[in-house]
């Protein structure tokens, strides 16, 4: 999304091109949105990286920064938490939130990917 770009050094790395329907591109779009919205309004990172990989039958989205991480009462509370919790769950997937202090935080959604 370019209107990150100028605050945050944002990498992309891929070693797939998944199958994945409209409605599961729309939910993973948002919720790396999310993920990048949350790193710029709270971390205070410099740099974040996405990644895009094939495990398993599944399609794992994996969005890391370097910032400060999360305060630990804030896992579970949060307007855009949930939000992403309920979009992983709609899309029958796994949503893993790890942000230990001051050792950035990393977001992963992992996928079933769609038959062809």
């Amino acid at each position: 999304n370019p209107r990150f770009k100028g605050l945050l050094d944002i990498s992309l790395e891929t070693d797939c091109d998944p199958i994945l329907r409209p409605m599961q591109v729309h939910h993973i779009v948002a919720i790396t949105q999310e993920a990048l919205s949350n790193t710029l309004r709270h971390a205070h990172a410099r740099h974040a990286k996405i990644a895009v990989r094939q495990e398993n039958g599944a399609i794992a989205v994996i969005v890391e920064d370097d910032g400060r991480g999360m305060p630990a009462d804030a896992n579970s509370s949060g307007y855009g938490l949930r939000s992403m919790r309920d979009r992983a769950h709609l899309l029958g997937g796994k949503l893993e939130i790890e942000s230990p202090p001051n050792k950035g935080m990393r977001v992963r959604l992992t996928v079933p990917e769609e038959n062809s």
